[in-house]
C-alpha cells in the first residue's frame, strides 16, 4: 500500500513539474502551482511530494508487521458497512473530480483543422477563431464550431469535446443546458456544481494533511513533555476554543488577509487557523494516557532514547485519536468554505465557482429555485457521506459499549 502511494506521489509531482515547465494545463495536477502569488511555492510542493513518495517506497521494503491494535480497529471499521460504502462513494467522487476538463469544460480536447492537430484544453495558449478559418479573432465557441463541421460532413475538420461541453464561467449560454439553470454570468449550473466539488477536494488535499500535522505535533509535545510546555499549549487551545471558530476565520479574512481576499492560499490558511485545535486536544489526551502505560515504563527502564520512544511506541499507539477526528475536520472545512463563499468572503468567484457562491447567486435571484434546491441537496448528501464515514471511524477507533450504529 505504501509503495503504491509513493508511486502515485512521485507521478503527481513529476507530471505537475512537466506541465508547469512546458506550459501545459493538465487535469487536477495543475493545482500544485495554483499559488501564483508565491512563484517558488509550487516547485517546493512538487519537490516535497516527490521526497514523500520516495520515503514511502523505501519504507515499504522494511519488514514491519502492523500493530495488532490497529489491525483490530481496521477490521472493526470494515465490518461497519455503511461507513465502508460511504467511503467508497467519496473515493469515487474524488476520482470523478480529478477528471477535471476531461469531463467538464467548453474547450475541445482535440481538434484537427487544415491538417493541424491541436489540444486546446491541455495548453495554456489560447486558440483564436482565425486558427479555425473563422473571421473573428476571438475565442471560438467549440460547440457551435463542432456542429458546423458535422453539418459539412467533417470536411472542414473534426474535434473531440468533453462529456459535458459547458463551463461554469466565461461561457455565456443562449439557452439553459439543463433543468438546473444558469449562473449569474451565464455559465452552466451543472459545470458550476462540478467545479464546487473540485474545490472541496482540492482544498481538502492541502488542508487535512496540514491541520493533522500541526495537531499531532502540538498534541504530542503537550502530552509527552508536560510541565510548562503543556501549560502554555493548553492555554492557547483554550483561548482558541472559547472564540467561535467561524468568527475567527471571518476576522482573519476581513482584517489580516484583506489585501489577499479571495486567493486560494490565504483562504486555506484562515480556515486552517482553527482546524487543528480539535486534533491537538484529542492527541494530547491520548498521549497522556499512553505515557503511563507499562510498555512505556519498560522501554524507558531499558534505556531507550526519547526519539525511539516517541516514534516507535508513543506515536503509533496514540495517533488513532488524530485520525479519528479527520472526517469531522473535513465536514468543518466544507461548511466553512460554503459559509464564507455565501457571505462573499471566500474564494474569488472570478476564479472559482463554489457551492457557496451558487447559493448566494441563486438566493438573490427569483428565478433560480431549481439551482438553490439542487445545491442544497448536493451539499447535504456530500456532508452526509462524510458523517457516515466519521461515525464508522469513531466506532472503530473509539468503540463504546452501548453503541448501536451498524
Amino acid at each position: 500500500m505504501r509503495r503504491v502511494c509513493g508511486l502515485i506521489l512521485i507521478f503527481i509531482s513529476l507530471l505537475a513539474g512537466v506541465g508547469e515547465f512546458f506550459a501545459l494545463h493538465l487535469p487536477t495536477v495543475h493545482i500544485v502551482f495554483a499559488a501564483r502569488e508565491i512563484p517558488w511555492l509550487g516547485w517546493a510542493i512538487a519537490g516535497t511530494l516527490c521526497v514523500l513518495g520516495f520515503f514511502f517506497i523505501v519504507s515499504s521494503f522494511m519488514r514491519e508487521t502492523s500493530h495488532p491494535v490497529t489491525a483490530r480497529k481496521l477490521s472493526h471499521f470494515r465490518r461497519t458497512k455503511t461507513g465502508v460504502y460511504s467511503l467508497v462513494v467519496l473515493m469515487g467522487l474524488a476520482m470523478f473530480s480529478c477528471l477535471d476538463h476531461l469531463l467538464v469544460g467548453n474547450e475541445a480536447l482535440v481538434t484537427r483543422y487544415d491538417e493541424v492537430i491541436a489540444f486546446p484544453a491541455f495548453t495554456k495558449k489560447i486558440e483564436m477563431g482565425d486558427d479555425y478559418g473563422l473571421e473573428s479573432h476571438e475565442v471560438p465557441n467549440y460547440r457551435e464550431l463542432n456542429k458546423a463541421w458535422k453539418n459539412n460532413d467533417g470536411n472542414d475538420g473534426w474535434m473531440i469535446l468533453p462529456l459535458w461541453p459547458y463551463a461554469a464561467k466565461g461561457d455565456p449560454l443562449t439557452e439553459e443546458a439543463s433543468f438546473v439553470g444558469m449562473t449569474s454570468e451565464g455559465g452552466d449550473a451543472i459545470a458550476a456544481l462540478y467545479q464546487g466539488l473540485q474545490v472541496n477536494f482540492h482544498m481538502a488535499l492541502v488542508y487535512l494533511p496540514l491541520v493533522t500535522l500541526i495537531g499531532i505535533v502540538v498534541g504530542l509535545s503537550a502530552g509527552y513533555f508536560g510541565g510548562v510546555i503543556d501549560f502554555l499549549i493548553q492555554r492557547v487551545l483554550e483561548v482558541i476554543s472559547y472564540v467561535p471558530g467561524f468568527l475567527l476565520v471571518v476576522l482573519l479574512v476581513t482584517q489580516l488577509f484583506e489585501n489577499w481576499r479571495g486567493q486560494f492560499l490565504y483562504v486555506l490558511l484562515a480556515v486552517a487557523t482553527v482546524g487543528w485545535v480539535k486534533i491537538a486536544s484529542d492527541m494530547r489526551m491520548s498521549v497522556k494516557k499512553e505515557r503511563g502505560a507499562q510498555y512505556m515504563i519498560a522501554s524507558r527502564s531499558f534505556g531507550a532514547s526519547r526519539r525511539w520512544i516517541i516514534l516507535r511506541h508513543l506515536l503509533p499507539n496514540s495517533v488513532s485519536a488524530a485520525l479519528g477526528a479527520l472526517p469531522m475536520t473535513f465536514v468543518s472545512l466544507v461548511v466553512s468554505l460554503v459559509s464564507l463563499d455565501f457571505l462573499g468572503l471566500g474564494l474569488a468567484p472570478q476564479e472559482f465557482m463554489t457551492w457557496g457562491t451558487l447559493l448566494r447567486e441563486s438566493w438573490q435571484s427569483e428565478d433560480s429555485q431549481n439551482l438553490t434546491m439542487t445545491t442544497l441537496v448536493i451539499i447535504s448528501l456530500f456532508l452526509l457521506l462524510i458523517v457516515m464515514v466519521s461515525e464508522a471511524v469513531r466506532e472503530a477507533f473509539t468503540p463504546t459499549r452501548f453503541s448501536s450504529y451498524r
